[in-house]
């Protein structure tokens, strides 16, 4: 009897064969976004062996462990005890005060315990050796699917356990009749969840980095000046992944149904290649262009999503609300009401970057 594949047509295994490449290409595209969180978790490890570096003593002679970043706790029995210390893999020992070393370090940012089980070997991979391996090791990262957005309570439980950021993301009046309250949507909730945890992380990151600025005027700065010095190239590339990937962000917000709308009628330069070396190519708005072949459409799409309360009325206006937008000072921003969370993102790692003197 003729197997089942003897008896499909020969077109129809190319048409699926065709759909599973490009099911697998989707699924597999990179993006800056991707990229970003890789650098920043490179980032989050040279910081960490800073935090190893400028560990001091008790006047007993004790070391004084840091507490920032993944710490080593002892705690006898259960993980709590064991999952920040380097593993021995051949004979499945955990060290009693020798820290995570970059494969396992990688693991645990992501809140992966290490041990013999599937998926808890921590992977061949190895820390960039300087500037000039930067790009290897973030291709590696990405390689390894460890480019997640990384979640502070896997980092450090004790940081900021409240939460915060206030009312980041507000609903947006109008949702509710005068007088009237609601229960939030599932879909709100989420958001709202999202920005607690990117106002957790901004937070995290700059106590980090306020941390740095004070040893940079110690005598022992010596001790972690060649990290310092790397930090400032891999703080620079996150800043323009995070430019190249709010791109895709608004790509999808100008053509979204729920957005504006606006796909078949939004101009665009594809394949342009990413100011970091290694960086994904990416689809850049032409915005100048789209004003000029779209532009009513453009003006009612936005007046629409506001409820008529952005009225674009020149090439001035359009740019500067694309350029601003999520900016809380923009000049849009209160007649926008757009989350804000993205853009403060990018300008603390600005802000890091601009304030790191190597």
């Amino acid at each position: 009897m003729p197997g089942l594949l003897a008896r499909v047509p020969l077109a129809a295994l190319l048409l699926l064969w065709l759909c599973l490449a490009l099911q697998s290409d989707a699924v597999t595209k990179r993006t800056a976004n991707m990229y970003a969180h890789a650098y920043e978790r490179i980032w989050l490890w040279e910081r960490y062996q800073m935090a190893i570096a400028m560990q001091t003593k008790d006047k007993s002679g004790k070391l004084i462990e840091q507490r920032e970043i993944l710490p080593m706790n002892h705690v006898r029995g259960g993980d709590d005890g064991i999952k920040n210390r380097h593993w021995i893999q051949a004979t499945n020992v955990y060290t009693e005060n020798e820290p995570l070393h970059y494969n396992e370090f990688m693991l645990r940012v992501g809140g992966v315990s290490i041990n013999d089980s599937p998926n808890h070997i921590p992977p061949d991979i190895t820390a960039p050796s300087g500037v000039d391996d930067l790009e290897r090791a973030a291709e590696e990262l990405v390689d390894n699917r460890l480019s997640d957005t990384m979640e502070i309570a896997k980092i450090n439980d004790k940081f900021g356990q409240t939460g915060g950021g206030g009312k980041v993301n507000k609903a947006k009046k109008g949702q509710a009749g005068k007088g009237e309250s609601r229960r939030p949507t599932k879909e709100e909730q989420e958001e709202e969840a999202r920005n607690r945890e990117d106002a957790r992380y901004q937070r995290f990151i700059k106590a980090l980095d306020d941390q740095l600025k004070k040893w940079r005027t110690t005598d022992d700065y010596s001790k972690i000046k060649e990290r310092d010095t790397l930090m400032k190239t891999v703080t620079d590339r996150v800043v323009k992944l995070r430019i190249e990937d709010g791109q895709r962000f608004m790509l999808n917000y100008f053509t979204g149904k729920n957005n504006l709308g606006l796909d078949g009628k939004v101009e665009t330069d594809k394949n342009v290649k990413s100011a970091v070396p290694g960086g994904p190519e990416y689809e850049r708005l032409d915005l100048v262009k789209t004003w000029e072949e779209h532009k009513d459409d453009v003006k009612a799409a936005i007046s629409k999503s506001t409820g008529g309360k952005v009225v674009i009325k020149t090439k001035k206006d359009f740019v500067k609300w694309v350029t601003e937008f999520g900016d809380p000072a923009g000049t849009f921003a209160k007649a926008n009401a757009a989350n804000p969370s993205h853009f403060q993102t990018i300008e603390m790692w600005k802000s890091i970057d601009e304030n790191n003197p190597c």
